[in-house]
């Protein structure tokens, strides 16, 4: 099946996908892979969205942007350069959940879009009961949430200067 003969609905590849050239490839999997990753950013998008509105919203609010405003600077200067600065840090503190969420939410799209992956495998692996699978499964998601974790509070110190872990 297709979506208006635009993009295939299943598999991660085309029936003789063997003989394609290098660059073929290439273009054959960029073609089975945007709805699946058109999928994950919606949802994640959506998130983010809600979560810099409500920060930016409460940003505006605080006394150094009318100490800011009531200096003359302007409110484009005010915005981007004062109150987006502060309003990115619950946006980096999400965005290390990110790539376990990815994981934890990649079995609904592999089985929307029929690409056996990792999602795909944890769930037949817990059906099954094969332990040995599932705690190596358990132990890799727990190593990218870390490693997330991790670049999340190097991004704190990216946008905000005045954080420094010792």
């Amino acid at each position: 099946g297709s979506f208006w003969n635009l993009f295939p609905l299943g598999g991660f590849h085309s029936d003789g996908w063997e003989q394609f050239t290098c660059f073929g490839k290439i273009t054959d999997l960029l073609h089975h892979t945007f709805l699946p990753v058109l999928s994950y950013t919606i949802g994640s998008f959506a998130t983010l969205t809600v979560l810099m509105k409500n920060s930016l919203l409460e940003n505006l609010n605080q006394d150094y942007i009318r100490t800011a405003y009531a200096k003359g600077l302007s409110e484009k200067r005010v915005i981007w350069v004062h109150a987006l600065k502060n309003s990115l840090i619950p946006i980096a503190t999400n965005s290390g959940h990110l790539i376990g969420i990815f994981l934890a939410g990649s079995y609904l799209i592999e089985k929307v879009f029929n690409i056996d992956g990792i999602g795909m495998l944890s769930f037949t692996s817990i059906l099954r009961s094969d332990y040995p699978v599932v705690m190596g499964l358990l132990a890799l998601n727990t190593a990218l949430l870390l490693v997330g974790n991790l670049l999340s509070d190097i991004s704190y110190s990216i946008i905000d200067p005045r954080i420094r872990f010792k």
